[in-house]
């Protein structure tokens, strides 16, 4: 396909310098017979100058000539009177690379496709085009494998600290398979307690992703007396994009966001009235406090970049949550394997094993928030106290919906009204409104269908 892109008006861009005696774009005569069209090679994206480019397929080329085939057109530049040649890259796999931008910024994320028309790109699962107007190159990155030999191979035998900080690196990098033979290879050395904490935390990240992506099913994705559904956990970067939605400005979370991510803000909404327009401005941004740029891009309704913010920790609403609900009488009355948890929970399941796992947790967040019975909800935001969370939790005799009558049952929340309903509903009235869409695709667990054999007939002989 040829371009002849003009550039975005108003838009700070860096073009290539402009050649002198430009060459002009016209096709290349096309041999007398030559009815097939030539076999591709690989693709480029050639730069003429300020205005002019061609994409397209490299059928020949010399020291001083590329021969590229457009539209079914074939256009013969003379290098040296081009600007830029730009390979475009294969990806038969998705692999990490670094988005140059024409503006001088850069985004590195897990890239799908270096096309024609844009670049197509993932960041915590939420795939997005870059057009190609925007593009300057993709450049591949090493693996995390190539980086770690590169990293071990300066590294010092006693320069224990710097060895952890890989390891620390290793699990930002969603590497924690990687990370726990390194930990454990420094503890055969001696004790040291940042190496065992973030042991620890690898172990877990990386058990929780091993049962999100399935590869766990004996434990939390078959049926067991103790585990009756089927069903997934929420991933790592699902359960920070919930974080993300529920943050309290007031009492900010820790939060951490990268440079890369604040550039690639500022040139995506560059159009935008909420971006600054003085340099020094969009530079102090680049730099300013996580919650600053997340508040930002809440106002831009930049949704694209919501999971390229870490949370650290869990928002005061997700804390009250956890403390006062799930882990207070939530899992020790609703969630065991007599109800909720077990074989008697009818429609309404939740996970019961590994329940202090945060995936857990963040998993049945998301299965109350979104539960309905009939046309009540689970949690009803305009009226806390008529939340059947609640009302099911509460003595029959005293609840507007009583918990349905079932074999064992027991008021969860005592014989008569507790502090415990007071701290739900104060938790449900901190959880974030107008209530957000946390674009997250998500079953809640259920049991496994039974298949029944149609040529099974007990009457049959």
């Amino acid at each position: 396909m040829v371009i002849l892109m003009m550039l975005v008006q108003g838009e700070a861009t860096t073009p290539p310098a402009v050649p002198p005696a430009a060459p002009e774009l016209t096709p290349a005569a096309h041999p007398d017979g030559a009815d097939e069209a030539p076999l591709m090679d690989r693709r480029v994206h050639i730069f003429i100058d300020q205005h002019r480019e061609v994409i397209g397929s490299v059928i020949d080329e010399t020291d001083a000539t590329i021969t590229v085939l457009s539209e079914g057109k074939e256009f013969v530049l003379n290098k040296s009177q081009t600007a830029d040649i730009v390979p475009l890259l294969d990806f038969e796999a998705p692999a990490w690379a670094m988005i140059q931008m024409r503006d001088g910024t850069s985004l590195k994320a897990l890239v799908h496709e270096d096309g024609n028309a844009g670049v197509v790109y993932e960041i915590a699962t939420i795939i997005n085009t870059i057009s190609r107007d925007h593009v300057q190159r993709v450049v591949l990155l090493p693996s995390v494998e190539q980086q770690l030999t590169k990293l071990k191979a300066t590294l010092q035998p006693e320069d224990v600290k710097r060895h952890v900080e890989i390891c620390r690196w290793l699990v930002q990098q969603q590497r924690a398979d990687l990370a726990i033979p390194e930990l454990e290879s420094i503890l055969a050395k001696g004790p040291n307690h940042q190496a065992t904490s973030l042991l620890d935390v690898a172990r877990i990240t990386l058990a929780a992703r091993v049962r999100a992506q399935g590869r766990d099913g004996a434990k939390d994705h078959s049926p067991s007396p103790n585990n009756p559904y089927v069903g997934r956990l929420l991933t790592d970067d699902e359960v920070n994009l919930l974080r993300v939605f529920e943050v309290d400005f007031a009492h900010p979370p820790r939060m951490s966001v990268s440079p890369d991510t604040v550039r690639a803000l500022l040139t995506q909404y560059s159009t935008s009235k909420l971006i600054p327009a003085n340099e020094s401005d969009r530079a102090r941004l680049i730099t300013a406090d996580p919650s600053e740029v997340l508040r930002l891009m809440f106002a831009l309704k930049a949704r694209e970049f919501y999971p390229r913010v870490t949370v650290e920790s869990d928002p005061a609403s997700l804390r009250a949550f956890h403390r006062d609900v799930y882990s207070r009488w939530l899992i020790p009355n609703c969630t065991t394997s007599r109800c909720h948890g077990g074989t008697d929970a009818g429609d309404f399941l939740l996970h019961l094993s590994h329940s202090k796992d945060p995936n857990v947790r963040a998993t049945n967040l998301l299965i109350l928030l979104r539960k309905t019975i009939g046309d009540r909800p689970m949690i009803d935001f305009g009226d806390p106290s008529a939340s059947l969370l609640i009302q099911y939790g509460l003595p029959r005799h005293l609840a507007r919906s009583p918990h349905p009558a079932v074999k064992g049952w027991t008021p969860a929340l005592g014989q008569a009204p507790t502090r415990m309903q007071g701290d739900t509903e104060a938790w449900i009235r901190m959880m974030y409104q107008p209530r957000p869409d946390y674009m997250i695709e998500f079953e809640a667990p259920s049991r496994p269908k039974t298949v029944v054999d149609p040529t099974d007939d007990p009457n049959r002989r």
